[in-house]
């Protein structure tokens, strides 16, 4: 198979995704059966980040974000399993928007943050460069964001609980370049 051709699926692939997720979002708001919310709203998300990141990739322009979107595959994955846990818990109820919107959306963040923090730092994030601890960082924060989140979801906390969450990230990310600056071998820089 050349290139031009592996292209070429991609951007159906690409197509067909984005008309998956129309669907899901159709059913859902027309009230539809649930399944097909679900199945479309599973489906089109999870191709959509192979499909479009995939076409993305080979442009030179958009190659950064169309690897991003590929590693959105794993993200999505990580947050359908997270989000279904805290609904078998009963920690939200089980409705299309939560089974299959909540996780792509998550995902898509994901995203989107690591995109902007590549454009932002030139960096590659991958984890033997210097950008790996970036990304450890950022897994972290999310992680911690999340179980924030369910917490004040679930009625265990209130909202000050997520928002004091989001206003210690600008203090913890001063904190780290005050000591990255001060304490330069501790964060390997020579």
């Amino acid at each position: 198979m050349d290139s031009s051709t592996f292209e070429a699926i991609h951007k159906y692939g690409a197509i067909l995704s984005v008309v998956g997720i129309g669907i899901a979002v159709l059913a859902h708001v027309m009230g539809g059966p649930g399944i097909l919310t679900v199945m479309f709203g599973l489906l089109g998300p999870l191709c959509g980040f192979y499909f479009i990141g995939g076409y993305l990739t080979s442009t030179t322009a958009y190659h950064p974000f169309g690897e991003e979107l590929m590693r959105g595959v794993a993200w999505h994955f990580a947050s359908l399993t997270l989000w279904s846990g805290i609904i078998l818990m009963d920690g939200l109820s089980a409705t299309p928007g939560t089974v299959a919107g909540l996780p792509a959306v998550t995902a898509l963040s994901l995203v989107l943050v690591m995109a902007s923090i590549r454009y932002v730092t030139a960096r590659d994030l991958k984890a033997q460069t210097d950008g790996g601890q970036l990304l450890v960082t950022v897994v972290g924060t999310f992680a911690m964001g999340v179980f924030a989140l369910f917490l004040v979801l679930s009625g265990e906390a209130g909202w000050w609980l997520f928002a004091l969450y989001l206003s210690s990230i600008p203090l913890g990310i001063f904190l780290r370049r005050k000591m990255k600056h001060r304490y330069p071998a501790a964060f390997g820089v020579t």
